[in-house]
């Protein structure tokens, strides 16, 4: 377990710089975008999910194979991750948050290079992510949660693809007044803002997504 412990702590540090290091890291190599921020973001959380998902399995087998619980909790209380042993029985994803510092850096490269901020503007949207990746459960798929095409549509100024153009429709005849008569109007949405189907079919979460989708929440 120590040496789990070890790959588990690696790992979420590497899922960290996923956002900020590297070549193509956020604070280095000239102007970013908000996309390129939200971009990294994701895939950091996405690098710290499946750590914490390999840490929780193994967890599982340590259980299965009649390890103690108290040796293995000592380990994490050793390595100051008492926290981490809760949440990981419980299945529940702990996020990477962006830190003070991180932020102060993104605010310095700003007064240097007289470029607009690209986290600040990401920002809004980057909270949207990280409302959704705290109801995320380590049984659950990262990329079923999160995609990054859908809230990249949130980010300030993006006007997505552009349209297709579409040829008009040749003239259509009048209907008829008694056809029109006996229609009867269907309810669309309810209060709550979806449909009865959606309401009986979706789950909480992609509830929430299509209300986004429209603008609701």
């Amino acid at each position: 377990m120590g040496f789990k412990l070890a790959d588990y702590q690696r790992g979420l540090r590497e899922a960290r710089r996923l956002f900020t290091g590297g070549e193509e890291g956020l604070l280095r190599g000239g102007p970013k975008t908000p996309e390129q921020v939200l971009d990294r973001f994701i895939k950091a959380n996405k690098g710290r999910f499946l750590v914490q998902k390999q840490m929780r399995d193994d967890l599982l087998a340590a259980e299965i194979l009649g390890a103690n619980d108290l040796d293995i909790r000592r380990e994490f209380v050793d390595r100051q991750l008492s926290n981490d042993y809760i949440r990981l029985l419980r299945g529940k994803f702990a996020p990477y948050e962006v830190s003070d510092n991180i932020r102060r850096q993104f605010k310095e490269i700003e007064d240097t290079i007289g470029e607009p901020d690209p986290y600040r503007e990401a920002f809004s949207t980057l909270r949207d992510v990280t409302l959704d990746l705290r109801s995320l459960s380590l049984d659950d798929n990262f990329d079923e949660f999160i995609d990054y095409n859908f809230y990249k549509e949130f980010l300030p100024g993006f006007e997505g693809e552009p349209l297709t153009q579409v040829p008009p429709l040749p003239p259509q005849p009048m209907p008829n007044n008694s056809v029109i008569g006996q229609v009867q109007p269907q309810q669309l949405t309810t209060a709550q803002g979806l449909t009865p189907t959606e309401l009986a079919l979706l789950s909480p979460e992609e509830q929430q997504i299509r209300l986004r989708q429209r603008g609701l929440v």
